[in-house]
Parts: structure tokens; sequence; C-alpha cells
């Protein structure tokens, strides 16, 4: 395959689905974030943005974004 047509990695989430099986429409961001991290399309990994996460967000509220992060549709 060419270059230019590896610069995009198309990939289809239901997000509501997703917050869904999550428990709450509030993580769509976080579904979001995870889905692009995993396109490689930015220039982080889904590891460091787990670990700022872990850092910054409220305990209470750690584990509901750790799972929007890494579910995938």
């Amino acid at each position: 395959s060419s270059a230019a047509s590896d610069v995009y990695k198309r990939q289809l989430l239901d997000g509501d689905a997703a917050c869904r099986e999550i428990g709450s429409p509030k993580v769509l961001n976080m579904v979001m974030l995870g889905a692009v991290l995993r396109s490689d399309v930015l220039p982080l990994t889904l590891e460091e943005v787990t670990e700022t996460m872990e850092r910054t967000v409220k305990p209470q509220f750690r584990e509901l974004n750790r799972k929007a992060l890494h579910i995938q549709g």
C-alpha cells in the first residue's frame, strides 16, 4: 500500500453504545480519545494518556475513565 493510503486508519466506534456499556454518557470524550490513540494519529500512546489520567483525575472517576479509554467497539 502507498504511504498516502496509510495516513489514515479508519475505525468505527459506536460511542453511545460504548457509554451505555460503561454506564455513563459523561465519558464519551474519553471513549473517543482512546479510539484516536489506537489509530496512531496522535504522537501519544494509550499508556501515556492513561498514566496522565491516573495522576490528574479525581479518584472516584478514575475507573470509569480507564474503562472508557480502553473500550473497543
